[in-house]
């Protein structure tokens, strides 16, 4: 039977690919979109394992109670539904975006801000990283992992 297990280990592996110095654009925006769809949706995995012994309300609030994963959320509904219509948190967008090629190290280096409501901006391979990092301390809190 499948675990929350395998969808935190496919979150683990998102960083390495927004991190690849040799990726296209398009190929780098989609991994980045896509590790901020699985890295929400690790709660639906959480939530719907019973090996877990946690409670729906348990984990949403764990998701509410960090700005990383409200901002997930934020992004991975904009990825699925174009508008936040519902359940907005931090309204937040990728509003700009940057790459960089170093022609001396022969490296590509993409860089996205995430504009959220209150007028703030975080840096989204920092926002990633961040998201990963509060999962892993509260599954192993939980003594999950």
């Amino acid at each position: 039977m499948p675990s929350f297990k395998e969808q935190y280990e496919r979150v683990k592996r998102y960083p390495k690919r927004i991190q690849s110095e040799e990726q296209s654009t398009t190929d780098y925006m989609d991994d980045l979109y896509s590790y901020f769809v699985n890295c929400y949706h690790l709660k639906d995995w959480i939530k719907n394992d019973p090996s877990t012994g946690l409670s729906h309300r348990e984990v949403e609030n764990f998701v509410n109670s960090k700005l990383s994963l409200q901002i997930c959320a934020d992004l991975a509904n904009r990825t699925k539904h174009l508008v936040l219509t519902e359940h907005i948190r931090k309204d937040a967008e990728i509003t700009n975006q940057s790459v960089t090629i170093d022609l001396s190290k022969g490296k590509t280096i993409h860089e996205n801000i995430i504009a959220l409501q209150d007028g703030s901006k975080h840096v989204a391979e920092n926002i990633a990283q961040q998201a990963f990092d509060d999962w892993t301390q509260f599954l192993s809190t939980k003594k999950l992992i």
